[in-house]
């Protein structure tokens, strides 16, 4: 099941992420973002260090807690 956000507006959005690695050390990393529809590589759950804001305009922001 994807894991999904309702913003103030009511607007749903679907997290997604994208695995890659730094060119010059090669150590990997995953990046996040919302889109509105799901996908392909739509995350199940919120990666427990980060919480979720929102800008002005409703779009869902990650924001790493520690």
């Amino acid at each position: 099941m994807p894991y999904t956000y309702t913003n103030s507006r009511g607007e749903t959005y679907y997290l997604h992420y994208l695995e890659r690695e730094h060119d010059d050390t090669g150590t990997p990393y995953v990046i996040y973002y919302f889109t509105k529809e799901p996908g392909d590589n739509t995350a199940e759950a919120l990666p427990d260090e980060y919480t979720i804001t929102e800008s002005d305009g409703g779009l869902p922001l990650l924001e790493k807690t520690a």
